[in-house]
């Protein structure tokens, strides 16, 4: 079992109270330390996935102890026969645009995909099923994880260790440029835990 599962059960259950409570659920990132974590709320965006990875890479720099990084995403499922029979080949945008047009057929999840910054064998993906046939399911999967978004995010991070960052440059600075590039929307002060608890920064 993924060290990180615990961490990412309690990170499923705050997207899902989250959804519950505004009606959709805003895309974030979490910098993950072992003591502490950076939030980030993510600009809409047709383009998530490599601005997920474009901010994680950039936030790295700064944050050099993270050893995870998670993307906390709503996303789009579609039910299909059984066997198989209707399954098809589908383009990034294909769900949302069946959403729009009224399918039936497509139900809203919630994703959680977290990247071990040093052992892709750590990552935990898990989604949540919000409504349609298998309403309240979870599906969980331990090791690599697959995908657009994660493989974007494992080159980012790959890229950030090589780079050296300017002394004025520190974590702050760095989620101000992003602000200014429109990909991030809001942050919050990092949220710090001691040994055998936690509270907040």
């Amino acid at each position: 079992m993924s060290r990180h599962r615990d961490h990412v059960q309690q990170v499923l259950e705050m997207a899902k109270f989250n959804y519950v409570k505004d009606g959709y659920l805003a895309p974030t990132l979490l910098m993950c330390g072992r003591r502490d974590a950076l939030v980030v709320m993510m600009a809409p965006s047709p383009e998530l996935a490599p601005n997920f990875a474009r901010v994680a890479g950039a936030l790295y720099c700064t944050r050099r102890t993270t050893d995870l990084v998670v993307n906390i995403v709503e996303a789009w499922g579609r039910a299909y026969p059984k066997d198989g029979s209707e399954v098809e080949n589908l383009r990034h945008g294909d769900l949302g645009r069946a959403a729009e047009a009224g399918d039936p057929n497509v139900y809203t999840v919630l994703v959680i995909q977290a990247v071990d910054t040093h052992d892709s064998a750590e990552d935990v993906t898990v989604t949540y099923t919000v409504d349609g046939p298998e309403a309240g399911s979870e599906m969980w999967v331990e090791g690599e994880a697959e995908g657009r978004m994660p493989e974007m995010m494992r080159d980012a991070l790959h890229a950030a260790r090589s780079i050296t960052v300017p002394p004025e440059m520190d974590t702050q600075v760095a989620l101000e440029v992003m602000a200014t590039l429109g990909l991030v929307d809001a942050a919050l002060e990092p949220l710090v835990w001691e040994e055998g608890g936690t509270t907040a920064s």
